[in-house]
């Protein structure tokens, strides 16, 4: 007779068996590996680490004692087709057979080149790999709570409106490692040893800095704006902090040219900084900086203005003030008036930025005129 055991769980984990019959006692110790198997005697073995433990099995020749310790390991599961993290496609190993899995904070989950897989609800991880030619979508309301060391995400990701990534280590730091520019919806940080992010990563939604620090400097954040949606930077907790440089859009509906009233997010940014995304006039450095009005009068018309708190005139535009310059700084608090589009009739759409800097970040009061 011979007893099939799947489901010794354990990496170091020992199996003693025993035959009780008219000769002595023979003990063996087994050091199993995932998918292993061992034949003693008339019993054959096999197991999966981390699966259900079946129990004792008795044997013909007597009985089997199992002693065994919980893995400190991962359990690693391989998606094997296109579904649900909650569907029957995942397997222990790269090419085996399909079943379910048993997601928790030790779970690995590796979604494979050519699968599709999908989270609609919540589901608790250690690490996440979405390989390339693997993919995964984010449906609407779903969080995907990663509490492994490394996101890596070599695929693509569909973020659905209202998703969430939260990384949840409680112990050691969290690298998310990506390829090309996979966009996120709301990415939370409650990483108290830290965040870091190698390569780019685009929030359309909210980033929740709520422990540790979220380090940037091997990679680039993109706060991007589309006209639906504006990423944001949320409030950033005292016990967390934002290294390196972030990039923050902001996007401009098509129609009037006209006024808009802009700041810079990012430190250390100047006038210049702006010029990239719309036409500017009327201030040396602008592309028309000899614009006058009226025209011919050499009274130059500056299309970026701020306001000159020490001016204490009452007529309503008494303050507003051309910029001097393109170096003239974004202050940190500052707003400025632009008069910003791609034509004077009117304009398409555009995005307005500002990068290659870290974001302002009020740790301590900012002080504004």
């Amino acid at each position: 007779m011979k007893t099939n055991m799947r489901s010794l769980r354990g990496i170091g984990l020992a199996v003693l068996i025993g035959v009780l019959g008219t000769g002595p006692l023979a003990a063996q110790e087994l050091v199993p590996a995932d998918g292993g198997t061992a034949i003693i005697g008339s019993t054959t073995i096999s197991w999966s680490v981390g699966e259900p433990i079946i129990g004792t099995s008795a044997t013909a020749g007597g009985h089997m004692t199992q002693g065994y310790q919980q893995p400190a390991g991962k359990l690693i599961y391989y998606s094997r087709a296109t579904g649900n993290v909650s569907d029957p496609i995942w397997s222990r190993t790269r090419t085996g057979t399909a079943g379910p899995a048993q997601w928790g904070t030790r779970s690995t989950m590796v979604v494979q080149n050519g699968d599709v897989v999908s989270n609609m609800g919540t589901v608790m991880t250690n690490v996440v790999n979405i390989e390339a030619g693997g993919a995964m979508v984010l449906a609407t309301g779903s969080s995907l709570d990663v509490h492994g060391d490394s996101l890596i995400i070599a695929g693509a990701v569909t973020a659905q409106d209202g998703s969430t990534v939260t990384l949840e280590r409680s112990f050691g730091p969290v690298t998310i490692l990506t390829t090309g520019a996979p966009g996120l919806f709301d990415l939370t940080a409650n990483a108290p040893a830290g965040v870091d992010l190698v390569g780019d990563l685009n929030i359309r939604g909210t980033l929740q800095l709520n422990d540790g620090a979220f380090d940037a400097s091997t990679g680039l954040l993109v706060l991007t704006s589309d006209a639906l949606f504006t990423g944001r930077l949320g409030p950033v907790s005292p016990t967390a902090s934002y290294l390196g440089n972030m990039k923050v859009e902001r996007y401009i509906p098509g129609g009037a040219t006209n006024w808009r009233l802009l700041g810079s997010p990012i430190s250390n940014r100047r006038v210049a900084h702006w010029q990239d995304d719309f036409i500017t006039a009327g201030y040396p450095g602008s592309q028309f900086p000899t614009f006058d009005d009226p025209v011919g009068s050499g009274i130059l018309w500056p299309s970026i203005r701020w306001y000159d708190e020490t001016n204490t005139g009452t007529a309503q535009n008494d303050g507003i003030t051309g910029v001097s310059s393109q170096l003239q700084p974004l202050a940190t608090g500052q707003g400025f008036a632009a008069w910003s589009g791609d034509a004077l009739g009117g304009t398409a759409p555009f995005i307005v930025d500002v990068h290659n800097a870290p974001p302002h970040i009020a740790s301590s009061p900012i002080s504004c005129p």
